[in-house]
């Protein structure tokens, strides 16, 4: 039950719905961590919106990246996903509807300044609104903050990395970070609805540029990514190379969790067709191959489950004819898709 409990020096949302692996709503198993953290939030605020709508207006349902060079598991990170590190963020609370701040150190996005995140952070909270943060809890992946005491200088949330991070819990089950800033690099809060979210039309179009985009930089300046048809090309050269890195096995797993990704995107041009039946066919026909697209990640956990070891020769080589048909259908898809969108 939602509950507020406020004190001279503390405020703690009780009743945020908590978000940690494997969480399942309306029949939709979420992995992706600021859609689920987003969501949880929205919903906790009154707002009914979906996962995979969330995965759709991030672009995180139609993104596939790959290091160019190597096995990096910085592919999956959301600020990867553009050249703008902020825009998956950004478009998320665009799409749905919702006004924002983020708060980090322009001149080093993997720190924040303190007292400006802790201003925030009060200010919402007193307000009754949640906030998402990058890191406050092991990696600097989005949590969500529902409380705070000691006038801010200890925070209370849900971290999906806090039973391994954490050593401190409230009764609630909610984390407790003191020194949190230490481990932070942006704070997100989310304000009250605007009246517009992004159209359907803009919604694909950035969805077809993310499914055809072949490279782009990384955020911190370091590494290059692959997109589209290249990261999947990319990925199964790896895997023909032979050269594994300790981070391999890691970065294979994202490999194919954004593969799994195109599920929502298939869903979500399900409810549009619905919406517009002058593109209904194209929208629908691309669905249908989206779906086959994600259905290729389930290709591989059965070819992995024959084996014992990930990289063993003949399960590699079977792997690299499962990413390379799910490359050609997604040629097709682009391809349908974009039909649509110059129907729309």
């Amino acid at each position: 039950m939602a509950e507020i409990k406020k004190t001279a020096d503390s405020c703690v949302l009780y009743g945020v719905p908590k978000v940690h692996f494997g969480r399942v709503v309306d029949g939709e198993e979420q992995n992706s961590f600021f859609p689920m953290c987003l969501q949880a939030v929205l919903n906790y605020m009154g707002q009914n919106i979906s996962y995979a709508e969330l995965m759709v207006y991030t672009g995180v349902a139609f993104r596939q990246r790959c290091a160019i060079d190597g096995w990096n598991v910085a592919a999956i990170d959301c600020r990867n996903i553009y050249e703008r590190h902020l825009e998956a963020f950004e478009r998320g609370f665009q799409g749905a509807g919702r006004s924002y701040k983020i708060s980090e150190d322009i001149n080093n996005p993997k720190k924040i300044i303190k007292q400006d995140a802790l201003a925030l952070i009060k200010e919402e909270l007193d307000c009754g609104r949640p906030v998402i943060a990058l890191g406050v809890v092991g990696p600097p992946e989005p949590c969500i903050i529902t409380g705070y005491r000691n006038n801010g200088e200890t925070l209370l949330g849900w971290s999906l990395f806090q039973e391994w991070c954490c050593e401190e819990f409230d009764e609630s089950g909610y984390f407790v970070k003191h020194n949190w800033w230490q481990d932070t690099q942006a704070i997100m809060t989310i304000g009250e609805e605007v009246g517009r979210r992004t159209s359907d039309k803009e919604v694909l179009k950035n969805g077809l540029m993310l499914m055809t985009t072949e490279e782009m930089a990384a955020y911190d300046g370091k590494d290059l990514f692959y997109g589209g048809y290249k990261a999947y090309e990319e990925w199964a050269r790896l895997l023909e190379s032979g050269n594994f890195s300790d981070d391999a096995a890691d970065a294979h797993g994202d490999l194919q969790g954004m593969l799994g990704g195109r599920i929502f995107a298939a869903k979500y041009l399900k409810i549009v067709a619905k919406k517009h039946p002058q593109a209904e066919a194209e929208l629908l026909e691309c669905a249908k191959l989206l779906e086959q697209v994600a259905a290729c990640d389930n290709k591989i956990w059965q070819a992995r489950s024959r084996y014992n070891d990930l990289f063993e020769k003949a399960l590699r080589k079977e792997m690299t004819t499962i990413i390379r048909e799910a490359a050609n259908i997604e040629k097709q898809a682009c391809a349908l898709l974009k039909q649509a969108i110059d129907i729309l």
